[in-house]
């Protein structure tokens, strides 16, 4: 803050016009040339500055008295367009995130009833290969076979519960 023009905007908290290209540039070069421009913040729903864009406009600009108007709610627009994204972008991370976590459950719990014997493993695993043939000769989409593939295994799970002296009767 406060070392060039964005960074004044972003202190005062105000939007700045500036029409020239003068010392509150942070960069500046041999062949830079006049303009004017707006430093306009962008703040997140509690005021807070989420960071300030910049509007060049040609050299001479006057401006009206509405543009004050309009910048304020361009910031606005901008910003919230920005939060919007941040939330779907957190949301897309959480859902990734609890289906890992749904799919380590699952094969913790596949992994437990392959443990039970050899058998019962193996006839998981075809169990498994055999739904995705057929998903696949009905015309599932890649999608559904997929969760079809990660399903199957489940469905001798309550195996696991029960005594060996009732299942081998």
């Amino acid at each position: 803050f406060n070392r060039c023009l964005r960074g004044k905007a972003a202190e005062s908290r105000a939007i700045l016009f500036r029409n020239c290209v003068d010392q509150d540039h942070d960069v500046q070069f041999e062949l830079m040339e006049n303009h004017d421009y707006y430093s306009i913040l962008l703040l997140d729903n509690g005021n807070e500055v989420i960071g300030v864009i910049i509007l060049y406009l040609e050299h001479g600009h006057q401006p009206h008295l509405e543009e004050a108007n309009f910048m304020e709610m361009l910031g606005r627009t901008v910003s919230n367009i920005l939060l919007n994204i941040n939330l779907q972008l957190r949301a897309e991370i959480n859902r990734i995130r609890l289906q890992k976590a749904q799919l380590d459950i699952l094969h913790k719990l596949v992994a437990a009833s392959e443990f039970r014997d050899n058998e019962t493993g193996e006839h998981i695993k075809r169990m498994s290969q055999y739904s995705v043939v057929i998903g696949r000769k009905i015309g599932l989409e890649d999608d559904q076979l997929e969760l079809l593939e990660q399903a199957a295994p489940m469905h001798d799970i309550g195996k696991v519960g029960i005594s060996d002296q009732i299942l081998l009767k």
